[in-house]
This record gives structure tokens, sequence and C-alpha cells, in this order.
């Protein structure tokens, strides 16, 4: 019986309280039978279709659905009211990352008068929150915080006079989800091998990556803001950012149930990102920067070959199929020089194979932690999470690729928001907006744009420009910032001309257009993922060829909205042994012989 999977994107609600639901189906036998309830449990609609993608007017704000196949499989579900109110609702964001945790609260004040904008980002930075000091035992990080209890003091603890005092602020500034302002918080995780608690709680240098010389991939030169981050095979760092965001979703579960928090965004490191390293200094930040792709560690390197031998059975096997002359599965042969120059019987199919697996281990390292929050936290909320692509299609941004996107979309499918960031490169134009739609059609989540990093780099133009593409394609927009008020940049004032000269304050809906399309025709561009993954030998990997790609397309087609798919259809037809293609049904794992990464094999 074949697996089928079901996605939901949500349209916003019209004045009489309907709005659009798209039910896509992923995999099964046509014709499909679609089966639209209301809150109450009656049945609304009844459809049969060979498409794999429905369009349904939504009677209300809850509603529940049910597709069964023409083989009987079937799959059901429900979007709760509080998930349907909050993607209904145009969301403009005022994010400022790099604040201190004492700014949030002054931020969130003064985000409210900036016009159009509805939605504050906050770091909740796990690195420095959640060391000794922020007291990992506190019963308060078990005991969920009920920021509804009016007239509310906060003392001088360190939790109290943070997250607690911001989500109490966010919640008093309206009536309902639909009114008050909510908050992104992005989920910090952080290196804390100089701040374990007695409890043992955390991983060292031990778990992280290494570089193809063998030292420790510390990011942290003077001029950049790359930093520490796991290895993501590492049983004990998944642990550890697994247990962090439950504490962080059992304290806050109230919170983020009455949508006060409306989502979460991933970010491994100390940076901001949820990244891997596509090079390092060689020295100090004045050094040579030195190409690579990812993690050297033994500890990677291991997982890979194990994966390798599970899927191709035999070294030579593997070789027949990759055109290698890789001696054996030993980690000697299984060498930085081997992945990365091509030596010691490596090629570059091999490279493309080593940059996907790895990509396929940051995406469950994500998927597993998500899985594990709602397996142990009552979240009642459907959708809660934020997805960056612009992070994989955006060349600015070649150090924290992840290209299999589309597998990582598919993987869960509690994506609340697809949004994309540092979009200077390629201009404020369609294939952002593209990219965006793209990836948030796949997820059935909200499109958002975030031109980024800061008003040192972005102009006032650049930006009127951004914020009239975001309006006219139903895209939300983030006002991005790190606040340099203290170096006499006022992001605020800043935005606030932004927001006058395209007048955001006026009423705007976001929305996902039918396939992305013009007149029901659909104009898709599938990627090979095996053309991207050298693109450029690791310089602004596969983002170009992308772009290239996309405009020989829209060249032919102006004026339309094009579909962009990454498909690794072509590395998996590498294997011997079958992979499993998302883990939404499934939990797959690309690392079955060794600890970390992911679940059981199917």
């Amino acid at each position: 019986m074949k697996r089928f999977l079901l996605f939901l994107t949500l349209l916003p609600a019209l004045v009489s309280g309907q709005g659009s639901i798209y039910l896509r189906v992923t995999e099964g036998q046509t014709p499909y039978t679609y089966q639209l309830y209301n809150a109450g449990g009656t049945l609304v609609e009844t459809r049969q279709s060979n498409k794999a993608e429905e369009k349904f007017t939504a009677p209300g704000y809850g509603y529940a659905w049910k597709v069964t196949g023409a083989d009987n499989s079937s799959s059901a579900g429900s979007v709760d009211a509080v998930t349907h109110q909050l993607m209904n609702k145009h969301i403009r964001m005022k994010g400022g990352y790099y604040s201190s945790p004492s700014d949030f609260a002054v931020g969130l004040a003064k985000v409210k008068n900036i016009p159009g904008f509805t939605t504050y980002t906050a770091s909740f930075h796990a690195f420095d929150l959640l060391n000794t000091a922020a007291k990992w035992n506190d019963a308060k990080w078990s005991t969920p915080y009920d920021h509804t209890v009016p007239n509310q003091t906060f003392t001088q603890d360190q939790i109290d006079n943070t997250f607690d005092q911001l989500v109490y602020n966010a919640y008093n500034s309206g009536n309902s989800a639909a009114t008050r302002m909510n908050l992104r918080i992005t989920y910090d995780g952080g290196l804390l091998s100089n701040q374990l608690s007695s409890t043992g709680f955390g991983y060292g240098w031990e778990e992280c990556p290494k570089r193809p010389d063998g030292q420790y991939a510390d990011l942290r030169p003077s001029n950049s803001y790359l930093t520490k981050y796991p290895c993501y095979v590492s049983a004990k760092a998944l642990a550890f950012y697994k247990e962090g965001f439950k504490k962080f979703c059992t304290r806050y579960q109230k919170a983020i149930n009455d949508g006060t928090i409306r989502e979460i965004g991933f970010q491994l490191n100390e940076s901001g990102e949820s990244n891997f390293s596509g090079g390092y200094y060689d020295g100090d930040a004045n050094g040579t920067w030195s190409l690579s792709y990812g993690d050297y560690s033994e500890k990677m390197r291991t997982a890979f070959m194990n994966f390798c031998q599970a899927r191709f059975g035999s070294i030579q096997t593997l070789n027949s199929r990759l055109g290698t002359t890789i001696p054996a599965f030993t980690l000697d042969a299984f060498n930085s020089n081997m992945l990365l120059n091509n030596a010691d019987g490596g090629n570059d199919t091999m490279q493309s194979l080593w940059q996907w697996y790895q990509a396929e281990a940051h995406d469950l390292f994500e998927y597993e932690m998500q899985k594990y929050v709602y397996d142990q936290v009552p979240i009642t909320r459907t959708k809660l999470f934020a997805f960056d692509v612009g992070s994989i299609m955006n060349g600015d941004m070649f150090r924290m690729k992840s290209h299999n996107f589309a597998q990582r979309l598919l993987k869960y499918d509690r994506w609340m928001t697809v949004k994309s960031n540092n979009s200077h490169e390629f201009g404020a134009g369609p294939f952002v907006i593209d990219q965006i739609l793209s990836g948030a059609q796949l997820a059935g989540a909200y499109p958002c744009w975030e031109p980024s990093p800061g008003l040192d780099v972005f102009t006032l133009d650049f930006l009127t420009e951004a914020a009239w593409l975001s309006i006219n394609n139903g895209v939300g927009l983030s006002a991005f910032s790190y606040n340099n008020e203290s170096k006499g940049i006022e992001s605020y004032s800043f935005w606030t001309e932004v927001s006058n000269r395209v007048n955001l304050s006026a009423a705007t809906s976001t929305f996902k257009p039918d396939n992305l399309n013009s007149q029901g025709n659909p104009i898709t561009l599938t990627i090979p993922f095996l053309k991207i993954a050298l693109d450029g030998k690791y310089n602004h990997i596969g983002d170009n060829y992308i772009h290239s790609e996309w405009k020989k397309v829209a060249d032919q087609n102006p004026g339309k909205h094009i579909v962009i798919r990454v498909d690794d259809s072509d590395v998996r037809a590498l294997f011997v042994n079958s992979y499993p293609i998302n883990t939404t049904a499934t939990t797959s794992n690309p690392n079955p012989d060794a600890s970390g990464g992911g679940g059981g094999e199917d």
C-alpha cells in the first residue's frame, strides 16, 4: 500500500470569516476522494479528483479534512482555530536578532509605532540564557508560565526579565490572536563547552565539526559572525538541542498555543543561523579563505561511510555506480582529500553525494527536534516552525546552505512560515518572490521576505521596492535590523519611512497564488540536485545555476510566477538499496549504523 501525505495551505480569511484551503496529496493512487468538514464535524463538501491539489473554501476558522485514495489509503487531520487565524493574519515583522535580552521588551514597545508592523522577532539565546547562570534545574523550566495573569511584576531573575516579560507584554498588546502583537522566537543553541551544568547537560568540542585539515571548525574570526555549531550526526548534541528546546516550549506552551508566540525558527549556532560552513580561515581573520563543504570530523565521515555501505552494499558496487576507485569502507579511505579534492579515488559524483548526505543529516537534526517537542510537550498548534529558504537559494548565504530544501520542507508539515533573507545579491526582484512562494507552497506555509542583514547594506530605495513587491505578491515583510541605535542608526525611523512610502498600514492580504501561475497554467522549473551541488565548486554553491535557469524561463514567460523545485531523484537513483523519500509517515535515518541524526529505518 502506498503512502500518501497531505499538506495544507491557508489563505486569508475573508470578511465573512471564510478563506481558502489547499489540500495537496504527494503520494497515492488516483482518483482521490477529498472530504472537508467544518469545526462541528459536519461534512461540508465531498469531491472526486485526479488532481494532487484541490482548493476549497473554508467554512470559518476551524475545519477538518480526509483524503482517500483509490487504494483505500487515507489521511486525515485538522487545523486548529489559532493556527488558522495566525496564518490568515497579514504579518509584518520587526526583527532585531542581535539585541541583548534586556532590549527585547523595549523593542516590542517601539515596533508598535511603525505603521503596518504587527509582529516582533526576538531571539531565545539558549547559549546565553540556558547556562549555569540561568539555573538549568530551576523549577521554572518545567512549569508553564501563565502570561494571562494580570498586573504581573518582574523580578531581577534572568528568566523573568527576558521572555516572561516579553511574552506578557505581547499578550497585553491586543485582545486576541487576530489583534495582538505576536512574537516570532528564534531558538539559538550555541555551544556550551564551557558552560556545562552540574547535571552534565550540554556538549563540548568533541561533538563539533572539523575542517578538512582536522582542526575544529570554529568560525569566529574577528570580522565574521559565523560561529560554532554542532555535528549534525552527534547524538549528544541532538539530545542537548532537543532537551533545551523542550524546556523552552514547556515553559511557554500556553503562549505558543494561544498564538502569542506565533512561530519558532531554528538557529543552531551562536550567530543566529542553521548552517554548514562553506569554508574556513587559514589562521586568523586576516588569513586566506579556504573552501570546503560542511563537516569533515571523524564522526560525520564515519556516519557517511556507514550510509554508503548500507545504500550500495559493497565498495565494488559503490565504485561501479559512482565511477570512483575508493579502496574500502574504512575511515582512512573516506578521508578529507577524497571528499573534497577528488583524491584517493574520489570524483565529482562522490563530492555531490557527500553534500547531499550532509544536507539530509542537517534536515533530520531539525526534524528530530520538532518531533521530540510535539511528542513531549502538549502543544495544540498545528503549525509552528519557520523555515529560511533564502539561506539555500541565495549566494550571499553560501556558507550556510542545505541544498535539499524540497525534501527538508516535505519531512514535516508543521512549517508556519517560509521566508527569505539576504536578497541583495539578486536585487529586489521577482526571483526572490518566486523562491519564497515556491517554498511556502511546498510547505503549506505563510510566505515572508526579510531583506537583511541591515541598514548598512540596504538602501531606502531598495527596501521600498522590496516592500512594494511584497504587497503586490501577497508576501509578508520583515523589517530586519540588528538594532544599531547605539551607533547612530535608528532603524525604527528608517522602517517607518519605508512604511509611509508604500502605505504599509493599509489593509492588505497575504495569499498563495494558485500554483504560483497565471491563467491556471503552472510553470515549474525543476533543478536536478547534481546540477547545483558543485556549481562554482563551493563558491556560491548552486544559486547562480538556479538563478540562470530561472531567468531563462522567466524571459519566456514575462509577468508569470515560476515554481522552483530542486529534485534529488538523480542522487537517489545512484543507490542500490532504497532510501525513504521523506519522514512524515516514516522517519528516515541517513546514519543507520552510527549514533545520532535520525530515527529508525523503514
